[in-house]
């Protein structure tokens, strides 16, 4: 790797990506923090303070981690382009690196964008915003180093600890304390409960006469409302008889044909109305096959799909 002067030492590429890594890891701290408030303002996940905070800090120490593994590669294209200059080295490669960061963050988002119909220029967006951010970190970056004395690791990184750990507890503090409902609600309203069971047999609920087995809650579920004796889904997969359930729709309709599919936002569910009436909407599942990428999550304000057992919201 091309040797890069530096004051009156030289430095290779060992030395480049050493002199960079503090800030580096700072700036992947702060992609963290970013990438935790994007999680926190659209997760339909009910979390306490503590369990929010709990889920930021690691997102930060993913994005930490990231950073990290995403350097080395970000400091070699930087000692090639700029050799003989590493001041300039040093601030390239954390512009190339926030952009990296960015790229892994927003490509995906504007891959989704092109599957939707007229979405391409939002989604060419997406796909450009990380040059805009090598741009703007190669500036700062640049400054940072001039006001260092022998070493890239101290400018600006104190600020960004703390913007880090500030963006944390803010998005902490405003997901953790989120209302669910309107005013719109009428006490005079009733609940509603939908209760699914993947692949439970008619003859193990005892309202229908199944023999042995003892389902007491259902047998008084049914005694207070209405119980049908026939009964036929449209389909044995999960995704699509949900889907079909909370439209009222064919799955050939919905075009959700098996688990592998998901139920675009266009269609309308029965929780969206309900939230559109004030009615606070919540959904708790334990499947795999209906966690939020299935789109059956439409319309809860609430959608409890979360199976981790110790970091609630890892997943995401």
């Amino acid at each position: 790797m091309t040797d890069i002067e530096w004051a009156d030492e030289r430095l290779g590429f060992a030395d480049l990506v050493r002199a960079a890594m503090p800030a580096a890891l700072m700036l992947g701290a702060l992609a963290g923090a970013v990438e935790f408030g994007f999680i926190g303002a659209h997760m339909p996940l009910a979390l306490g303070f503590d369990e929010a905070v709990l889920l930021g800090l690691v997102t930060v120490v993913l994005g930490v981690v990231l950073a990290g593994a995403m350097l080395p590669a970000a400091a070699g294209i930087a000692g090639r382009i700029t050799a003989g200059n590493a001041d300039t080295a040093v601030a390239l490669a954390l512009g190339l690196l926030g952009g990296a960061v960015a790229a892994w963050h927003l490509w995906p988002m504007g891959s989704a964008l092109m599957d939707q119909a007229g979405r391409a220029p939002s989604a060419a967006a997406f796909f450009a915003m990380p040059l805009g951010v090598v741009g703007v970190v190669h500036v700062n970056a640049r400054y940072w180093v001039r006001r260092r004395s022998h070493s890239a690791s101290t400018g600006g990184i104190p600020l960004i600890a703390a913007l880090t750990a500030g963006a944390v507890l803010v998005t902490a503090f405003v997901s953790s304390g989120r209302s669910y409902g309107t005013g719109m609600a009428l006490d005079t309203d009733a609940p509603v409960l939908l209760i699914t069971v993947d692949a439970l047999r008619r003859d193990h609920v005892s309202i229908y006469g199944g023999g042995t087995v003892s389902t007491p809650s259902m047998d008084e579920l049914g005694e207070q409302g209405v119980v049908f004796d026939n009964a036929v889904t449209p389909t044995p997969d999960s995704v699509p008889a949900h889907a079909a359930i909370m439209t009222g729709m064919h799955p050939v309709r919905t075009g959700v044909l098996s688990d592998g599919h998901a139920l675009h936002p266009r269609h309308q569910t029965l929780a969206t109305r309900l939230a559109a009436e004030g009615y606070a909407t919540a959904g708790f599942v334990s499947s795999a096959a209906l966690q939020s990428g299935s789109g059956l999550q439409q319309g809860f304000q609430v959608y409890d799909d979360d199976f981790s057992p110790v970091v609630r919201g890892l997943r995401r």
